[in-house]
C-alpha cells in the first residue's frame, strides 16, 4: 500500500503495488507510438538503460527501461516535452501486449538537463515508473507496452526488436555488477533475489523526516544500493542517486540500516547468498 504517516508520504521501489489502482475507465491510445530511432544501451551511473526515441527534435519523446544488477524490480522512464514544472507522484499501470495490467507507482519532475544531449532544458519532464517485481524473465514475445499514469497522460509504445535489445540490457547489468564486486558467475547463479520482508514504507515514519528538511520543505528521491548478507541483514547502504539534500540522503540509509530486514537471496543450489537491492525512496510532503 502507498503509505502516508502524518504529513509524510513515503514511496519505495519495493512497495509498488499501490492501494488505489488507476481507474479501469482510463484507456491508452489505440494506435501505439512508433519509434523514430533505434534501441541503445548504456550504463548511466548506478544502472543500465535501454532507450529509444519516439518523438522529434521539435517534440521530443523518449522511452527507457532500467535494470540494476541482481535486481528483482522493474522500472521504466518516459521523457517528454512539457511545460509542467510541479513534481508529482501517484499510481500507475503498465500493460504488456494488452495482457493483465501491472500496478505500480510513478514520480514525475522537470529535468534541468536532457540526458540524451547533455543540454540544459526546462521543458523536459521525466516520469519514472516502477513495479515491485519484474513482469518477465525472458521477454521473447513482448511487442508493445501501455502506460497509464494518473495526472501525466496515457501512452502506448510499439517495441520492435525488443527481446534482442533487452538481452543487451541484461548484459550491461551483468557487467555493471562485476564493477560493483560481484562476479559474473556469482550473478548468474542467483535463483531468487533478495526481497524486503515488509513493504519499504513500513520501515519509515513521520519522525524519520529530518527536521532541517521539514523546515525548508525539502523533498526528493534517493536511490540507494543496499548490500544484503546471507542472513537477510543490510550489510551496507550506499547513495547512488542523491536527492540533492544531504539530510534526506543520510536519513534514508540510516532507516534502512537500522530497520530493514530481507528474505535473503538464494542461489541455484538453494543456498542463501549475498546480493544487492537497488531501491528508490521518494520523500514528499503534503
Amino acid at each position: 500500500a502507498l503509505g502516508t504517516v502524518g504529513g509524510l508520504r513515503m514511496i519505495g521501489r519495493v512497495i509498488l503495488c499501490a492501494a488505489v489502482a488507476v481507474s479501469s475507465t482510463a484507456s491508452v491510445q489505440n494506435s501505439p507510438k512508433q519509434p523514430t530511432g533505434k534501441w541503445a544501451v548504456r550504463a548511466v551511473g548506478n544502472q543500465c538503460l535501454l532507450t529509444n526515441a519516439y518523438g522529434t527534435a521539435a517534440d521530443p519523446l523518449f522511452l527507457s527501461f532500467g535494470k540494476a544488477p541482481m535486481s528483482s524490480g522493474f522500472e521504466m522512464v518516459v521523457l517528454r516535452s512539457s511545460k509542467e514544472d510541479d513534481p508529482r507522484h501517484g499510481n500507475a499501470r503498465i500493460t504488456f501486449n494488452g495482457m493483465q495490467p501491472i500496478d505500480g507507482i510513478y514520480s514525475a519532475l522537470v529535468l534541468a538537463v536532457n540526458p540524451s544531449t547533455g543540454l540544459k532544458t526546462k521543458t523536459l519532464r521525466r516520469i519514472w515508473i516502477g513495479a515491485a517485481d519484474d513482469p518477465f524473465e525472458a521477454p521473447t514475445n513482448v511487442s508493445q507496452v501501455g502506460v497509464e499514469v494518473r495526472g501525466e497522460g496515457n501512452n502506448e509504445f510499439a517495441l520492435p526488436e525488443f527481446p534482442r535489445a533487452f538481452q543487451q540490457l541484461e548484459q550491461c547489468a551483468l557487467e555493471l555488477g562485476t564493477r560493483w564486486g560481484y562476479s559474473a558467475e556469482e550473478q548468474k547463479r542467483l535463483a531468487k533475489p533478495a526481497h524486503a520482508v515488509q513493504p519499504l514504507q513500513s520501515y519509515f515514519s513521520a519522525k524519520d523526516y529530518p527536521a532541517s528538511a521539514l523546515r525548508t520543505g525539502a523533498m526528493g528521491s534517493v536511490r540507494v544500493k543496499v548490500a544484503v548478507d546471507p542472513a537477510g541483514l543490510p550489510a551496507s547502504c550506499e547513495i547512488v542517486g542523491s536527492s540533492q539534500n544531504k539530510d534526506l540522503d543520510a536519513a534514508t540509509c540510516r532507516v534502512i540500516m537500522k530497520h530493514a530486514r530481507y528474505d535473503p537471496a538464494v542461489d541455484i543450489e538453494g543456498k542463501t547468498v549475498r546480493a544487492i537491492d537497488v531501491q528508490t525512496v521518494i520523500w514528499m510532503l503534503r
